[in-house]
């Protein structure tokens, strides 16, 4: 009979297996998918095109998308966060927002995390209320995203295949039929679950107006991309986008993209009708390295706050009033000089204590 260590360790050593799978198959999803396109397309043919293309346009689009995107995302952000929380300024997220974006060079995921985790600290909210209204979040990016796909792709009677008309359909119905019939007072349990209690407590209202900001900014990085694409020299129709750019972020923001590379380079394909596979390769990585720039300089005037926010703050008194709200939290306001102020906040605005 096997001693009790020799049991412990055998059962482990699976989970340790699939950790390191689940740790290693991006980097070997985009090995397979990069060694694939470059046998197709060999790099000095992208090269080549890179070097053909022209450039000007990609500057000025790229800093004017990820600037008007953060304006758009972040007053839809507000308001899902002040109906979960009660507590939350414009400004305050919009700049965790353009700190936090820093990590979607690498990925959606790793972005979100971190917002997610300031979100968490700064508002006092609880972990699972805070993963819940980020889900929340990210639920509302999925959906305008399939949506603007969905309209596009029947809307303007596209040729695309199967998958691309329909799995954008059911994506959004099924997001839409949750918005439409919620809140959902089932979910409201006592003890509340906090990761789904966004879905039980925000207003429909407020659910579909976010939408509506959401599919705004998705149209006009749509249109930017087009812009970028003509100067660029690919003769894409603007319908054309809306139907393939939508799906190009979505494949984009799955954890199967290491950097930027990976299956998203495949989807980029998509626009072969338009051009030559090697310049559209060439468009995608060129592209990808603007925006990661302009980001880049949308993010670091706030990293330094940002991370010092996530250092310091702390719940001073954090009491549930029976819904899964924050009834009273500890905001720690960061000054630009790094001041750290301690502000005891009540969910009605007014400030109870102030402590430097």
């Amino acid at each position: 009979m096997p001693s009790a260590p020799t049991t412990i360790a055998a059962t482990e050593r699976p989970k340790s297996l699939r950790k390191w799978i689940v740790r290693l198959a991006p980097y070997l999803i985009t090995t397979v998918v990069v060694a694939l396109l470059l046998r197709e397309y060999p790099v000095e043919r992208i090269v080549a095109q890179m070097l053909h293309g022209t450039w000007g346009w990609l500057v000025p689009t790229s800093l004017a998308g990820v600037l008007l995107s953060l304006l758009a995302v972040s007053a839809a952000d507000t308001l899902v966060v002040r109906a979960v929380c009660g507590n939350a300024r414009y400004w305050d997220l919009l700049r965790a927002k353009a700190a936090s974006s820093l990590l979607d060079i690498i990925g959606y995921a790793a972005g979100h995390g971190a917002y997610g985790v300031w979100f968490a600290r700064f508002t006092g909210a609880r972990a699972g209320l805070a993963g819940g209204a980020l889900l929340y979040i990210m639920a509302g990016d999925l959906l305008s995203v399939c949506m603007v796909a969905t309209v596009s792709v029947w809307g303007f009677g596209l040729e695309v295949g199967d998958t691309v008309r329909w799995l954008p359909v059911g994506i959004a119905a099924l997001l839409t039929v949750f918005l439409a019939i919620g809140p959902y007072e089932k979910l409201q349990t006592d003890p509340p679950i906090q990761v789904f209690r966004p879905w039980a407590i925000v207003p429909r209202r407020i659910g579909f107006a976010q939408i509506a900001i959401r599919m705004t900014q998705m149209v006009m990085w749509v249109t930017v991309t087009w812009i970028a694409m003509r100067a660029f020299g690919i003769p894409v129709p603007w319908t054309a986008c809306l139907a393939y750019v939508p799906l190009v972020m979505l494949v984009g923001s799955l954890p199967i993209n290491v950097g930027g590379l990976g299956a998203v380079q495949a989807v980029w394909l998509l626009f072969t009708p338009w051009a030559r596979g090697e310049q559209i390769l060439a468009f995608a990585f060129l592209w990808f390295m603007m925006n990661a720039g302009a980001v880049a300089l949308r993010g670091l005037p706030f990293v330094k706050r940002f991370v010092a926010e996530v250092a310091v703050a702390r719940a001073s008194s954090a009491l549930d009033d029976g819904d899964g709200r924050v009834e009273r939290v500890a905001v720690v306001a960061v000054d630009e000089d790094l001041t750290q102020t301690e502000i005891s906040q009540g969910r009605d605005g007014d400030v109870d204590t102030v402590r430097t």
